[in-house]
């Protein structure tokens, strides 16, 4: 039975196994002084040359296999990750003349979901476009990646799916992760909270690092704090300082302590 593993970090699907796609171009054109149903399809031949050609194209190259038959373009092989897979099959959609692709490509897995869970969870508090006031989470089941949580702006979905796609072993990715609707007293008491929490003594050493654990998650004008803090008395400083900033009833404290 297959288990679900969260992702606990502070912070459409992409296909796995066989399956098909239809092109990304139009059929074939009708040269100059042709009437268009008198276009001239290209061979199978050349369908896997314009192929073979696209996926040259691609860095790294995917070494995948390519057979077509009857204008069904066929992409077999292996390559490290959702992204690469969907890059490929995009590419090979592009060319001209096929009816549609069919994808035989494999993503080897990871060790486990559990491991698979860490690189992506590393991956995510390494990205720029993920900040304190973001917050993601998601699980890992079977290799799949599912991302949920709130983000300041939706070049920020975009980017930070498209970061865990790259992941070795990811098989695919589900982006449920949703944008904060743009608000400049959203903005304004965000920043507040910000300079209040981490420009308080207890928690000047945690502004000093690459990702401070404590998110301050703004929407409507009501505050989340997520993250992790050392004690429990850091939980209920953060808490008292964002209650005086944004009022006692618009706060949510969901800080987990670490215990370790």
């Amino acid at each position: 039975m297959s288990t679900l593993v969260l992702l606990l970090v502070l912070i459409g699907p992409a296909e796995a196994g066989h399956y098909s796609f239809r092109p990304a171009s139009p059929g074939p054109m009708a040269a100059p002084g042709q009437s268009p149903g008198s276009a001239v399809a290209p061979t199978d031949a050349q369908i896997k040359a314009d192929v073979e050609r696209r996926l040259s194209e691609l860095r790294p190259r995917p070494g995948l296999k390519v057979t077509v038959l009857d204008a069904v373009v066929e992409l077999s092989g292996t390559v490290p990750s959702a992204w690469a897979k969907l890059q490929a099959i995009d590419a090979a959609r592009r060319a001209a003349g096929l009816k549609f692709v069919v994808s035989d490509i494999e993503i080897p897995r990871a060790d486990s979901d559990a491991a698979l869970a860490l690189l992506v969870g590393r991956e995510l508090l390494r990205s720029p476009a993920y900040t304190v006031y973001d917050d993601v989470a998601g699980g890992v089941r079977d290799g799949v990646v599912t991302l949920r949580g709130r983000v300041t702006s939706p070049v920020k979905v975009e980017r930070l799916g498209e970061l865990v796609a790259r992941v070795r072993g990811v098989q695919a990715v589900t982006n449920e992760i949703r944008t904060i609707a743009e608000s400049i007293s959203d903005n304004d008491l965000r920043l507040e909270i910000a300079y209040g929490i981490y420009g308080d003594p207890m928690f000047l050493n945690l502004s000093m690092t690459t990702m401070p654990p404590i998110h301050i998650v703004v929407e409507n004008g009501r505050v989340t704090l997520v993250g992790r803090v050392h004690t429990e008395i850091e939980s209920r400083r953060a808490e008292a300082i964002t209650q005086t900033i944004a009022g006692p009833s618009r706060v949510e404290n969901r800080l987990e302590v670490d215990r370790r």
